[in-house]
This record gives structure tokens, sequence and C-alpha cells, in this order.
């Protein structure tokens, strides 16, 4: 029976690089597996905007930014600044968008609204709500 073997391994027995290079070829989308440019979903960024009621608790941004819990599970770092008075964006990795109200509940704040700017390189902000499209061959998340 053969086993799976990660991909890092792969490409480092293919093409006698370290791991680290490895890796960045992986990031860098040099890799491809079946013809496919290999993706990983953990680095993809997502940015929204919220936009937002009530008061920020004392620390509220550094808590934002940093120190909460999720279901007794500590979030990943992510970026969040004011855009606004009632409008924050974050811009994170790892995380599903539905964390965003319970966050801000967190710190005092009700969510009003959410619309989603960007995934990885692939800006949203212009289309249309339900609406999609088919990346150009040339485009990388």
């Amino acid at each position: 029976m053969t086993e799976a073997i990660r991909l890092v391994k792969r490409v480092v027995a293919l093409t006698g690089c370290s791991r680290r290079e490895a890796e960045q070829y992986i990031e860098g989308g040099w890799v491809r597996v079946d013809g496919v440019t290999v993706v990983d979903i953990d680095r993809i960024e997502q940015e929204f905007v919220v936009e937002v009621g009530g008061k920020l608790i004392p620390n509220g941004l550094v808590l934002l930014n940093h120190g909460l819990r999720f279901n007794h599970y500590a979030m990943p770092p992510i970026k969040v600044s004011w855009q606004s008075d009632h409008r924050l964006r974050f811009a994170f990795k790892r995380l599903s968008p539905g964390q965003i109200q319970p966050m801000c509940e967190a710190v005092g704040l009700t969510v009003l609204a959410m619309k989603c700017l960007r995934v990885g390189r692939i800006p949203l902000a212009r289309m249309p709500a339900g609406a999609w499209r088919y990346l150009a061959p040339t485009e990388r998340i």
C-alpha cells in the first residue's frame, strides 16, 4: 500500500533543494500537481470592512488584534484597524468570516454590515452581491 507523501518532501526529493526552499517554491506558485498550481488555503488573506455600532471597550482594538479566544481556542493573529468612526477593516488568514461577529461582540461592538473587499490578490469590492466570475489564466489567489 502506498502512503501519501507530503508535497514539500516530494519537491525536495525531485529538486534536491532544502525544505525551506521547497516551501518557498510552493508559496510562490511554482509547484503544480496534476497541472494545477498548488494553493495553501491557510495562507490566503481575506479582507473585510465591517460596519459596527456600540462603544468599544478599553484596549478593545488590541484584543481584536491579538488576544481573543473563540470556542476555547486562541484566535490567530489578525490585522484590525479603524477605517472611519463606524467601520473596522479586518485582514486575516485561517479564520472564517462567521467569527467576526462574536469577536466584535466580545469587545462591545455590534456588527451592522459586512463586505468582503478581497480574497488573496483578487479584489471583490466592486462585484455586486451574489455575483461571481472565473479567474483569468494569469490570475493567482
